[in-house]
């Protein structure tokens, strides 16, 4: 007799599949200088940062982001 085993878990996002479920820092992430592989943390030439930075993106939302890619 075989044994099935069952297993339920969230995998871990990677930073381009969380970006994409925030809207709105889609058009930025494009103009990001590191394309898909950025973090949008601290990485230099980061759209989604400038576009915090300058008040295009809330910064709760950014918040929220960052927390998520934490967890």
């Amino acid at each position: 007799m075989v044994a099935l085993r069952r297993e339920f878990g969230l995998m871990e996002p990677s930073p381009s599949a969380l970006t994409a479920g925030f809207r709105e820092f889609v058009a930025h992430a494009e103009r990001c200088r590191f394309g898909s592989d950025c973090s949008h943390r601290q990485e230099p030439g980061c759209g989604v940062l400038a576009a915090v930075e300058q008040g295009a993106i809330s910064p709760l939302r950014y918040a929220s982001y960052l927390r998520m890619l934490s967890a």
